[in-house]
Parts: structure tokens; sequence; C-alpha cells
């Protein structure tokens, strides 16, 4: 495997496992009707502890192993799973909202769920979309 293709993976799998820790925060606020299903400091200090090791990799490697990990297909990944993930996000607040206002959950509940998925549609995607253009 070439530093590259390390590069891509490291990103994916910390990528995908962000957006996994962000999504179960969102289910876990709905299943127990509470913002703070977990402490509320965890999907944040994951995604900057992924964007560290993301960077450290990079810094790591060399200029062409960079050039060839940020190559016209990440930048197509990367821009597919922006737009997808913006219109995921405005779904998801119509969602959220007719469910904060159905008393499904309190506002607070909802802004929690929001925040997170939102986050989670973008690393997911992006993980998808990538696995799926190799």
């Amino acid at each position: 495997m070439t530093a590259s293709e390390k590069i891509a993976m490291l990103r994916s799998v910390l990528l995908g496992l962000t957006g996994l820790v962000c999504v179960s925060y969102a289910v876990l606020a709905i299943v127990q009707g509470r913002p703070d299903p977990m402490p509320w400091f965890v999907p944040g200090v994951l995604g900057i502890l992924s964007g560290i090791i993301i960077s450290a990799s990079f810094a790591r490697a060399g200029p062409k192993a960079i050039r060839a990990a940020t190559d016209e297909l990440h930048r197509e990944v990367n821009s597919k799973a922006q737009r997808h993930a913006y219109w995921v996000s405005l779904a998801l607040f119509v969602v959220v909202s007719v469910l904060s206002g159905t008393a499904a959950f309190d506002r607070d509940t909802g802004f929690a769920v929001l925040g997170t998925l939102m986050g989670s549609s973008y690393l997911l995607l992006f993980v998808l979309h990538e696995w799926r253009m190799r």
C-alpha cells in the first residue's frame, strides 16, 4: 500500500468513526429524550483528534503522497459530499422541527440531535462517496 493510499484509508476510517459517534449521540439523545446522553464533548474531541491525526499523517508524508491523496478524485468526493450534506441538513431541519413541535422530544434535545446529525451527514457521505468511487 502506498503512502497516499494509507492517508486516504486513515482519513476514511477516522471520518467514518467520527460520523458514527455523532449519529450514536443523536440516536441516544432521541431514545433517552435528553440532550446529553453521553458527555457533550465526546463528538467534538473525537473530531479534533481525528483532524490532528489526519494532519499529522499528511505532515509525515512527502509532497508526492500529499498530491496523490488530494487528487481530482478526492476533490470530486469532497464536492459531492458537501452538496449532498447540504440537502440532508435542510431535510434534517424540517424533520427535527416537526418532531420537536409535536413533543416527540424537547427543543434542547432537538438542538443536540440536529447539531450532531448535520455534522455526521458530511462525514458519512464523504466516506460513502469515497468508498463507492474507488
